[in-house]
């Protein structure tokens, strides 16, 4: 990688642009639209304020304007002509976003507004060990560093969303495999590459909010569900061998860990698929909502075999 720390590989700019790879590279063969530059082993390598071009881009396309008399203008020309097609006005963003930050640098300056938006991030909660973090303010956005988060980041990441209950839940890294970013993706978390600038982050913390708010009104999500049991009680209870009447514990353990799963499927589904969203949204809310009712039971069942959980 570059010794750049604002230049973000190819993958991290299509994913926070929300514009595939490969429209990214035609739009550079046939329109000169982005001037990467290329890292030690030759692959593409984008500055930041990159992402914010092609959204901008992706969005006038979608109103019906074409990538060629885009290509030339400035990021302000870009913005103007938005603006033009009736973009979000000023008075549909929220003036505060409250934000809860687990982050290795104690005075990261999160906190601070969004370019020309009115809109400011100001942190409620900050903390170097996610699990100190407390909050007496609601939260709208977890903002969480990878690194900070320990061998176990997804059970990390799903204990604080369930405890904050924030609107969306943005993780910064620098290095991750591609399991493990695959595992946080499918619990409806954006990635964000930690090199990016901190005004950079404050955008995407705004955009991930209106995403979210443009969505269509669903019961509550899974990253808001407190959940009764962590996933390391529920693998305890699924293998727990002791002198029981049943084996109801280990049984119903097996079930709620399965709906997660298939809800966390889902919602990645319906994440990643426009075409449908909707059916899998709703799939995903009736595991939800079947994950609940075992959870339920499976805590009265422990409760009458004297089962501490």
């Amino acid at each position: 990688m570059s010794s750049n720390p604002e230049l973000i590989p190819i993958g991290a700019l299509s994913g926070l642009s929300g514009v595939p790879a490969e429209t990214i590279r035609t739009w550079e063969r046939r329109y000169d639209l982005l001037s990467p530059q290329r890292d030690p082993s030759g692959r593409r390598v984008y500055r930041s304020d990159d992402v914010e071009r092609l959204q901008l881009i992706a969005k006038l396309v979608d109103a019906g304007e074409r990538v060629a008399d885009l290509a030339a203008l400035s990021h302000d020309a870009l913005r103007q002509r938005q603006r033009l097609h009736g973009g979000a006005s000023e008075q549909t963003l929220p003036d505060v976003i409250r934000a809860a930050v687990v982050h290795p640098a104690a005075a990261w300056p999160l906190s601070g507004g969004i370019d020309d938006t009115g809109c400011r991030v100001e942190v409620v909660a900050r903390s170097v060990d996610p699990r100190t973090l407390e909050s007496t303010e609601p939260v709208d956005v977890l903002v969480l560093d990878l690194g900070a988060l320990g061998p176990d980041p997804a059970d990390v990441v799903s204990e604080l969303t369930a405890r904050l209950t924030p609107k969306i839940t943005l993780v910064l890294y620098h290095y991750a495999s591609r399991p493990l970013r695959r595992s946080l993706q499918r619990r409806s978390l954006r990635l964000i590459p930690a090199q990016l600038p901190v005004d950079q982050v404050r955008r995407q913390v705004l955009d991930a909010l209106l995403a979210e708010g443009s969505r269509p009104s669903a019961p509550q999500a899974a990253g808001t569900r407190a959940a009764r049991f962590t996933r390391a009680t529920l693998e305890q209870l699924s293998n727990r061998r002791a002198d029981l009447q049943c084996e109801c514990p280990n049984h119903l353990a097996r079930l709620v860990l399965a709906l997660r799963e298939f809800e966390t499927y889902s919602r990645s589904c319906a994440a990643q698929s426009r075409a449908d969203a909707d059916l899998h949204r709703e799939l995903a809310n009736g595991t939800a909502a079947a994950c609940a009712e075992m959870e339920a039971l499976l805590a009265r069942v422990c409760t009458y075999e004297g089962i501490e959980s």
